[in-house]
């Protein structure tokens, strides 16, 4: 150990000697350093290593404090600046960023390799002398200043009670921690990542869940997953009890340069209430480190767990699939050792973290189908213990019933592998311990059957009302006060709910009148659009609004267990986003405006450090539309009453009508929550778009739909009626296609199940009427709507390779993709090798 600890502190000795003459001849006497590039630190290099390399190269991160990248540097204390010359020459020989799989094979989204245009950026600012720019002094970015979470504080924080020490001079230790999980009820975990206080120190961090004890583990319902198709009766559905795992499981673990897991939208970790966690840290301390001193460490796990509003349907689990009953010979320099998994239920893989212990030498992870087809998932060429690391796919891999996983592994121990902690080399058994040989992968996946949902759709609550016939739109204006961005704010006066009269808030005593008078009122009905687009009339018996022609309700119904609407919103963060805008965290706070932000940087009003707006989860936003109100046109966060006027107050979403698409004709459904539009942008193609109660697209693979022409008969006056298919194309379409005759005008009718309003489990067909004089006008090209939300269906970024082999190899496996779809019969997946 010594002598392998001689041969560490050797190595960087000699760096630190080349970076000290490179601070003598450029650091002190900077004025004589020839500049002959524009590209400068501030502007160019600084976002790229950011990115890329001070996850590691920070204080108090992986690698060593003196290889320090966050900051520029100066002529004491160099930096970038002074390891300029070092980071071009681990550019060009590929060991940094070390990142080791061969990038020919599966994509995955931790890859922090550089591409090539940011490998050149960088090599010519180093050639160029390596200049900092006009920007000058530019701090360490803030996320490196301490450990943090990532994403934000998890919901549930598990950490010891007490620092777990590793005393000086000592190289290697363990401790093993075991925490009660207080839960109400058994939920699912969605994510989880590490607040790793000491990670040069550290080098494994592995989690297990434990069942209760003395408590039955019930089997748990599952919707079995065949072949899609579109006219199926969903009523029909096959499902089975499939036995849950007991006993201990994997739930995850950290090894260095991880970066925090969140599972698929949908997918989840089965979380039992009373279970426990049990957590492994592995230290060892590297050579370069602080030997004089203790290592200090309380490193904390933090989990994100479902909601109890949040549906999941996708089953995350793991499995390690290893060897524990091997021995590398000593003096061996390919000792090959294999191992292999049998799949017995269809799955989806979605990471591999392996574990070969000190003397690997190379690492392959393949899967062989049903059909005798071999795809290599994972080939390092290169294993070393000290960059292990979990790879999440950046897709799903399909895992067919009877395909095998294989794990392949070669060792190293003789005299000529430098990282042989044994000199003259002993024979290696096979152990958990971090100077013992390993061939362990854990596989984490989701089942491809998805959990049975006794109520897949709870849609909003609505008041009850009888049935009516729809309501049929033109062209409704979107109200002057909403911009292109949504709705704005429109302060008013001070908040009603902060005056407190004889112990009862102002907000309090409106609402208590307001509710007395509007319960009085039981010969007085409105219109479900009231408001907007719809005038704010008060009928005096039951019948049809005079403007949308929607049945009446009650005046009553509208406050029946309603409570006052939220004038303010905490902005919480999310998991995932769209856009380029960046928000402060303190976004909706008395003192601030909704502004968006389009270079990161601080807020302008609090110096916040801005971030992406992909951080904050949606919000649904609603306003009061009583003219003679307070709050009139106000904002509110949530649907409710006026805190001001008592009436109840409309969603933003919900009263625009105005059609995306072009069409003339727009229809909202008697249930209050499904919207049509149809269009014919060319001749003969009917096409009828789907969207929710908030204009945002719906996934049309789940609506049956017929439509019927009718023509009559100019002579006898017959009326026939011919059918033509209605559904949808390809899957990601958010409209039903029909081919009808090219002729104008032309009148027909579509026929389509919906969900009545009374029970969303109860489906009847719904009628609804076009008709088309002409084409109709193609869309604003800036026209925004919400993204629709495909099931489960992730294709891969296309990357076009920069050279002609590239590009070549990348067509002949998109092919080999496609031709393995159509043979599985895969037929979900099939489009998106082909597109």
């Amino acid at each position: 150990m010594k002598f392998t600890r001689f041969i560490i502190f050797a190595l960087v000795g000699s760096i630190a000697l080349v970076v000290a003459v490179s601070v003598l001849n450029h650091g002190e006497v900077s004025a004589h350093t020839r500049i002959t590039t524009d590209i400068n630190w501030g502007k160019d290099i600084q976002g790229i290593l950011e990115e890329k390399c001070m996850s590691c190269h920070h204080p108090g991160g992986l690698a060593p404090d003196f290889v320090d990248l966050t900051v520029y540097g100066t002529a004491t204390e160099p930096a970038a600046r002074g390891w300029a010359e070092a980071i071009k020459i681990e550019i060009i020989t590929g060991r940094m960023p070390p990142w080791k799989p061969d990038g020919r094979f599966s994509t995955f989204d931790t890859n922090k390799m550089l591409t090539q245009e940011e490998k050149d950026i960088i090599i010519a600012w180093a050639d160029g002398g390596a200049p900092q720019g006009p920007v000058r002094n530019i701090p360490m970015p803030e996320q490196f200043e301490k450990p943090f979470w990532p994403f934000g504080e998890p919901d549930m924080i598990f950490e010891s009670d007490t620092p777990f020490t590793l005393a000086a001079d000592e190289q290697f230790g363990s401790v093993t921690y075991t925490f009660p999980v207080e839960l109400e009820e058994d939920s699912y975990i969605t994510g989880y990542e590490f607040l790793v206080e000491n990670p040069k120190n550290i080098h494994s961090i592995q989690v297990w869940l434990n069942d209760p004890e003395g408590v039955e583990i019930p089997p748990i319902e599952m919707e079995v997953q065949g072949e899609y198709d579109p006219l199926a009766d969903e009523d029909d559905e096959e499902t089975r009890m499939r036995e849950m795992p007991k006993g201990t499981h994997i739930m995850g673990q950290w090894l260095p340069g991880d970066e925090p897991v969140l599972y698929p939208d949908a997918a989840g970790r089965y979380f039992r209430k009373d279970s426990t966690i049990t957590m492994t840290i592995q230290f060892e301390r590297p050579g370069f480190a602080d030997w004089s001193s203790d290592v200090v460490d309380q490193s904390k796990l933090g989990l994100f767990v479902a909601q109890k509003d949040e549906e999941i349907d996708l089953l995350v689990e793991s499995v390690a699939v290893g060897s524990n009953d091997f021995t590398v010979k000593a003096a061996q320099n390919n000792e090959r050792v294999e191992t292999s998994y049998t799949v017995k239920e269809g799955m989806s893989l979605i990471g591999l973290a392996p574990q070969l212990g000190p003397v690997p030498k190379d690492l392959e992870v393949s899967i062989t189908y049903p059909d005798n087809r071999t795809s290599t998932l994972l080939w390092i060429p290169e294993f070393k213990q000290r960059w292990e690391a979990t790879y999440h796919f950046e897709s799903p891999i399909d895992a067919p019933v009877g395909s095998t996983i294989s794990t392949v592994a070669h060792y190293d121990n003789s005299e000529d592998n430098w990282d042989n902690p044994n000199s003259p080399p002993e024979d290696l058994a096979s152990g958990a311990g971090y100077k013992e040989a390993k061939l362990h992968t854990t596989i984490d996946y989701m089942l491809n059957d998805h959990l049975k949902v006794d109520i897949p759709f709870v849609p909003r609550e609505r008041p009850e009302s009888e049935e009516g016939a729809g309501m049929s739109i033109a062209a409704a204006a979107t109200p002057d006060f909403l911009g292109a961005g949504g709705a704005e704010t429109n302060p008013k006066a001070g908040d009603p709910s902060e005056v407190i009269v004889d112990g009862e808030s102002e907000a309090e005593k409106i609402m208590a009148e307001a509710a007395e008078a509007m319960l009085a009122d039981e010969n007085i009905f409105w219109c479900p659009m009231r408001g907007n687009p719809c005038s704010l009339t008060d009928y005096q018996e039951p019948g049809t609004c005079d403007d949308c022609f929607m049945p009446l309700s009650p005046k009553a119904s509208f406050f029946e267990g309603k409570e006052p609407a939220i004038e303010t919103y905490h902005w919480v963060l999310s998991k995932a986003g769209k856009g380029d805008a960046f928000w402060c965290p303190n976004r909706g706070r008395d003192d601030h405006k909704l502004l968006d932000y389009y270079v990161q940087g601080r807020c302008e009003v609090c110096a916040e450090p801005l971030l992406h707006q992909a951080r904050f989860k949606d919000v649904h936003t609603y306003t009061c539309m009583t003219p003679d109100c307070d709050n009139y046109q106000a904002t509110y966060f949530g649907p409710g009453l006026c805190t001001s006027c008592g009436q109840p107050v409309v969603g933003l979403g919900h009263m625009d009508h105005t059609p995306l698409h072009g069409g003339w004709q727009f229809f909202m459904v008697e249930n209050n929550y499904h919207h049509l539009e149809g269009t014919m942008h060319e001749e003969g193609i009917f096409k009828m778009y789907m969207y929710d109660d908030w204009k945002i697209p719906l996934d049309t693979r789940s609506f049956k739909a017929s439509l019927y022409v009718e023509t009559e008969n100019e002579e006898t006056g017959v009326v026939t009626e011919t059918a033509y298919p209605l559904s949808s194309v390809k899957e990601g379409d958010t409209w039903l296609t029909a081919e009808l005759p090219k002729e104008f005008p032309i009148s027909f009718y579509v026929e389509i199940l919906l969900p009545t309003k009374d029970d969303w489990q109860i489906f009847e067909e719904k009628k609804y009427d076009f008709r088309f004089e002409e084409l109709t006008p193609l869309p604003d090209e800036n026209a925004v709507s919400g993204d629709v939300v495909l099931h489960a269906h992730n294709c891969l970024e296309i990357v076009v390779p920069d050279t002609v082999e590239g590009i070549v190899q990348e067509i002949i496996k998109m092919d080999r993709m496609v031709q393995a779809r159509i043979e599985t019969k895969d037929w979900k997946k099939i489009h998106c090798p082909a597109v």
